[in-house]
C-alpha cells in the first residue's frame, strides 16, 4: 500500500510541476539587455488575466527543448510591457523573434508546429546592418564581386 501511495504522490508532484512551470518574466530594462546581449531570443509580450497570452505562454514552454536544440533560443516574457507598442500596435498578446536584436513579428495559427517552423525558417535576418567594420565583408565591394542588389537607408 505504502507503494502505491508513494507512486501516486510522484506522479502529482509531477504533473503539478509541468503545470505549474511558467516563462522567465522580465521588466522593459532586462529585456532591452537581453536583446542586445544574446542572439537569439523569444519574447512573449503579455497582460495580466488573459487567458490568449496564457495560452501562448504553454505552446512557448511545450517548445523549449525545440528552441533550444534548432535555435540556440530561450524565451521569456515580458508582462504589461510598454515595448510591446514597438513591434505589435494591436498589443498583447504578441510572439516576437529577435535574431541578432533583430525582431520578426509571429502572425501565424497558435500551434506548436507551426511557430517552430517559422520561427526556423526565419533564423537568419535578411536585413544586415552595414557598418564601417561589416561594410567590405557583406558587399565585397572592393573585389567587384559584389553580393547582388542593396537597399540602404540612412
Amino acid at each position: 500500500m505504502a507503494v502505491k501511495i508513494t507512486s501516486f504522490f510522484a506522479l502529482l508532484c509531477l504533473f503539478a510541476s509541468t503545470y505549474s512551470k511558467s516563462l522567465e518574466s522580465v521588466s522593459d530594462d532586462d529585456l532591452v539587455h537581453i536583446i542586445k546581449s544574446e542572439d537569439n531570443v523569444i519574447v512573449l509580450f503579455a497582460k495580466k488575466d488573459c487567458d490568449d497570452c496564457d495560452s501562448l505562454e504553454t505552446h512557448l514552454i511545450n517548445l523549449e527543448h525545440d528552441l533550444k536544440d534548432h535555435l540556440d533560443a530561450s524565451a521569456v516574457k515580458a508582462v504589461g510591457s510598454n515595448m510591446v507598442r514597438l513591434y505589435n500596435p494591436a498589443k498583447e498578446p504578441a510572439l516576437v523573434y529577435f535574431r541578432h536584436g533583430i525582431p520578426l513579428l509571429y502572425d501565424g495559427p497558435i500551434d506548436d508546429d507551426a511557430i517552430l517552423q517559422k520561427f526556423i525558417d526565419n533564423k537568419e535576418p535578411v536585413v544586415k546592418e552595414l557598418s564601417d567594420e561589416t561594410f567590405e565583408h557583406l558587399t565585397q565591394a572592393s573585389t567587384g564581386a559584389t553580393t547582388g542588389d542593396w537597399f540602404v537607408m540612412l
